[in-house]
């Protein structure tokens, strides 16, 4: 038995950031981030990753309502699971 879907889903583009080469974009969605690049070897490269980048200091951060911070702690780990639960814990106000 087939069960059509009445509604279609959607998702919400809340933000788009060019590279100022033009070669790749993010974009802010309602159901995260999600970043495209024309180049095949693009590598993430953990800029000004240091010590006192930890997953205690992100959860610090979040609880003293220090958003921003902990959004660039978070892409710093470069974990995806970590980006999708501090993003998640960000109010959309």
């Amino acid at each position: 038995m087939k069960v059509k879907r009445l509604t279609k889903l959607s998702v919400k583009v809340k933000c788009v950031k060019f590279s100022p080469e033009g070669r790749s974009f993010a974009i802010a969605t309602s159901e995260g981030v999600f970043i495209y690049s024309a180049d095949q070897t693009q590598v993430f490269l953990p800029l000004e990753l240091d010590e006192s980048i930890t997953l205690k200091k992100l959860i610090q951060e979040l609880k003293f309502k220090n958003y921003m911070r902990a959004l660039i702690m978070a892409l710093k780990l470069n974990s995806e699971k970590i980006v999708h639960n501090t993003l998640y814990l960000i109010p959309e106000d």
